[in-house]
């Protein structure tokens, strides 16, 4: 009787396991396609959108209009934290 009773209890456990495990999994999938779609959302968006002008950047950004911005590209650190230091962003 008791090897039965550890074998049942045996398979229930990983049978619990297994329910958690799908429904682990089946939270992470709908966490991927929402941040996936958010992205999707995102890229459709900002690809109609052409911004010629910085005033309409900083509104779109919600950025106040007498805050000063730059642009790094490449190996400029030293030179973007000294600006991000000053203030600018």
């Amino acid at each position: 009787m008791k090897i039965k009773e550890i074998n049942l209890a045996r398979k229930q456990n990983l049978k619990r396991e297994n329910e958690e495990e799908v429904k682990k999994n089946n939270n992470n999938n709908k966490k991927e396609d929402k941040d996936d779609n958010d992205m999707n959302k995102n890229a459709n968006t900002n690809s109609k959108i052409i911004i010629n002008d910085i005033v309409v950047w900083k509104k779109l950004h919600k950025i106040h209009q007498n805050t000063k911005i730059f642009i790094v590209r490449g190996g400029y650190k030293d030179i973007k934290e000294d600006l991000l230091k000053r203030g600018l962003l």
